[in-house]
């Protein structure tokens, strides 16, 4: 039967079986318990943010962050990034430093953090799940004169 369909029938065929399974995988990944407590970001419906948005966030961050001291002649500047889980509360845990700039930089953005307020969770299909989170934190020390 199928050797006597053209060739745009078999496309469509193949198309729609694509579907399906793709529709079928994402949809039963999503519907289930992940096996670490917790969902990707990315695999969420609605991401965790900081209450009134990730720029309140960097103002709070900007506010409370104290550049660490460093040797004469070193500046810091780069990224920190850090990654954590947003329970369903809205409470951060499991705070790990995955990049830093050193002289402390690192645990000085988790000390920031501790500070923060609860976080908004994130949801999967209107449902408040845990999610890890990854945070960049820009660092930018004044030149020292």
């Amino acid at each position: 039967m199928i050797s006597k369909l053209n060739s745009v029938s078999k496309i469509k065929i193949v198309l729609c079986f694509a579907f399906i399974l793709f529709y079928n995988l994402r949809t039963t990944a999503q519907e289930t318990k992940p096996q670490v407590g917790y969902y990707q970001t990315a695999d969420l419906t609605e991401k965790p943010t900081y209450p009134g948005g990730m720029p309140e966030f960097y103002k709070f961050a900007g506010h409370f962050y104290k550049v660490p001291s460093t040797p004469t002649g070193i500046v810091l500047k780069g990224t920190i990034k850090v990654t954590f889980i947003v329970q369903k509360d809205g409470s951060l845990t499991d705070m790990k430093v995955v990049k830093d700039l050193g002289y402390g930089t690192g645990e000085e953005a988790l000390r920031v953090l501790r500070l923060s307020q609860k976080w908004i969770p994130g949801k999967l299909n209107g449902k408040v799940v845990p999610a890890e989170f990854h945070l960049p934190i820009s660092i930018q020390e004044p030149d020292k004169q």
